[in-house]
């Protein structure tokens, strides 16, 4: 198994927010060309769903909670709105985090596909980013319970880590 990471730099922070902020920003774009209303709704929705969803559902679980993480302000600012909630992801956090990731891939489509540029630039970037999280995150992260880990380890090692949850390892 490779050695799980502990914490991440500033330059993880700026790859990763930095293309997933580019996805958010062309799908504003996108959908602003055509409606101001929509780019708005889609705007405030990404932040405060991000904030009130996706902290609440994924990273109050996180071994990374209130500690280092790739995305800097739900690792410093969510022990500040949420606490921390020992044990798995449970069903209510499943649907939570669905339903956040598809309005936030599917909502921007009807406007994207109007503009060839804007719907492959918003899906490069977001492949792009998927690809180097799994290569430098999903793959050496100690979320076990997360539905993108990608730590390949053994199911009863799985199951003890995931039940101490805020275990280190090295």
């Amino acid at each position: 198994m490779a050695s799980l990471r502990e914490k991440f730099s500033l330059l993880d922070w700026l790859q990763y927010l930095g293309l997933l902020n580019l996805a958010v920003i062309i799908g504003i774009y996108g959908i602003a060309i055509y409606s101001l209303k929509f780019a708005i709704f889609y705007f405030v929705f990404f932040h405060l769903g991000g904030i009130f969803i996706l902290a609440y559902s994924m990273c109050t679980h996180c071994p990374y909670y209130g500690t280092s993480c790739p995305f800097l302000l739900y690792g410093k600012v969510i022990r500040y709105l949420f606490k921390f909630r020992k044990g798995g992801l449970n069903l209510t956090d499943h649907v939570l985090y669905s339903f956040f990731i598809l309005v936030f891939l599917l909502f921007p489509q009807p406007w994207l596909i109007k503009n060839k540029l804007l719907f492959i630039s918003f899906w490069v970037s977001l492949l792009i980013l998927k690809i180097s999280l799994y290569l430098k995150v999903c793959s050496k992260c100690k979320n076990f319970s997360c539905p993108v880990n990608g730590v390949k380890i053994k199911e009863k090692i799985k199951k003890t880590l995931l039940k101490a949850n805020r275990m280190k390892l090295k």
